[in-house]
């Protein structure tokens, strides 16, 4: 709903100031930022069995042949027809929940491809396009990362991607995820003496300092000792071993698992694929349900920083009698500046980011637009009033450059076919950011009973 407050901040300035957020980490919403001190809740300590080499069947002992690229991501989707229900997949997470007690709607809303960030069915073998100097800004861009493990790691991160397949910034988010940032417990590194035995097998191994980005090992039953054991056992005895050696044994276990891989995030938590062909879906990184969604979120984030937007191929699970997002639309995001009532409308993850770090509010998807049509959106914006205006008119924009507004080119594209309408209103008793777009007939209908004029429709998403 539109706040009616007057005051502006041009959102360049903001722009401008979340690039700036190196500089000011303290902007950075922390939700998903929680430190994981003991590593994720295991579902089933099956899921850590040993896994011999051949299972990485693509690979060679030390990872792909040398030349062999990591793929990269087109923009395309697949889809993949799941023969269980959405219902009968939340009853299977129910009958092993043994940590939480989620309730059937907390499952249900986490398994509903549709209710999912989509960077959760992104295919995390493909390459992630940022640079080794790029993830070292990022980690650093927070005050845990700048006193963590993770410090000067970029490196590690980008060779794990070449050697072993799986996407960079994905390995950075779970990593971070996992460890507040190269703070945690398993990720400070442990003091290991060479001589108390180690593992089911009693063996000793070599004197050093083990880390463990990944929560690797460290069951629900005992995860500090587990988690140390295994990076002793791994040899995972620096942070470099450990970004390399934590992305060999996810490769191993999940993104390149010769019966069933997880290749995205949504798979790895959900075992979808294993539940289609066995019924079973134990194999599962973590039990929390906002695990994929926290990395997610930390993946977007790193692009932001890097400033661009990634290219996903994605992968979803279509379950009997229920849908999927459609990837070749764009999900409009919709942001509010608490300070000004203005609402900004993008389909960049690289704005929503930035601003959401400056303080804006992230208000979910407002629409789908086509990624192309006939029929653009033009986008301005007025430096002295701090606001955007959007108009299908060619006229309208023409009027308002003539003015001293800003053409910021094309926004989006309306759909042709007219599917949903977007409302177009306006507000006389605000000096600027007096304009509301909303898909909502219910804030529509609620804005003209404050008072607000009709101005019809402004252009249609999908």
């Amino acid at each position: 709903m539109t706040k009616r407050t007057l005051v502006s901040l041009p959102i360049r300035l903001l722009l401008v100031t979340a690039l700036l957020i190196a500089a000011l980490p303290a902007l950075f919403v922390q939700s998903a930022f929680a430190e994981r001190v003991e590593g994720p809740l295991r579902a089933d300590p099956r899921a850590y069995e040993h896994v011999d080499d051949d299972v990485l069947y693509a690979q060679g002992e030390g990872g792909f042949a040398d030349g062999d690229m990591i793929a990269q991501a087109q923009g395309g989707s697949n889809i993949v027809n799941v023969k269980l229900t959405l219902a009968q997949m939340v009853q299977k997470q129910i009958d092993q929940d043994v940590h939480h007690g989620y309730s059937y709607d907390e499952f249900q809303n986490a398994l509903d491809p549709n209710k999912c960030n989509l960077t959760t069915f992104a295919d995390l073998t493909t390459a992630s396009g940022l640079r080794a100097a790029q993830i070292d800004a990022f980690i650093v861009s927070q005050a845990k990362g700048r006193n963590g493990k993770l410090v000067g790691t970029g490196a590690a991160f980008i060779q794990a991607e070449q050697t072993y397949h799986v996407n960079a910034a994905y390995l950075v988010a779970h990593a971070i995820l996992e460890t507040g940032w190269g703070t945690s417990t398993l990720a400070s590194g442990f003091e290991y003496d060479g001589t108390t035995p180690i593992g089911s097998d009693n063996k000793t191994y070599p004197a050093g300092t083990y880390y463990n980005f990944y929560g690797i090992g460290a069951y629900d039953s005992s995860p500090i000792s587990g988690g140390r054991s295994m990076a002793v056992q791994q040899g995972w005895n620096s942070p470099e071993a450990a970004v390399l050696g934590g992305a060999q044994w996810i490769a191993k276990n999940y993104t390149y698992a010769k019966n069933y891989p997880q290749t995205t995030l949504y798979a790895m938590k959900w075992d979808y694929g294993r539940a289609n062909a066995t019924g079973d879906c134990w194999h599962q990184y973590a039990t929390g349900i906002s695990w994929p969604e926290s990395i997610a979120k930390l993946m977007d984030q790193a692009y932001a920083h890097a400033g661009f937007d990634p290219t996903y191929n994605y992968v979803l699970p279509l379950y009997q009698g229920w849908t999927v997002p459609d990837t070749n639309t764009r999900g409009m995001f919709r942001m509010y500046n608490p300070n000004s009532g203005e609402h900004f409308y993008t389909s960049s993850i690289v704005e929503r980011e930035s601003l959401d770090s400056a303080g804006w509010t992230y208000e979910g998807i407002g629409w789908n637009s086509p990624k192309k049509s006939k029929t653009p959106v033009y986008r301005l914006y007025n430096e002295i009033g701090g606001e955007h205006h959007y108009t299908l008119s060619a006229v309208e924009r023409d009027a308002l450059v003539e003015a001293g507004w800003n053409d910021e080119g094309i926004g989006w594209y309306s759909d042709d076919a007219k599917g949903v309408p977007l409302y177009r209103q306006y507000n006389p008793n605000a000096y600027a950011n007096n304009h509301n777009y909303t898909a909502s007939k219910y804030e529509f209908d609620h804005n003209i009973s404050l008072g607000w004029q009709d101005e019809g429709i402004a252009w249609y998403g999908i």
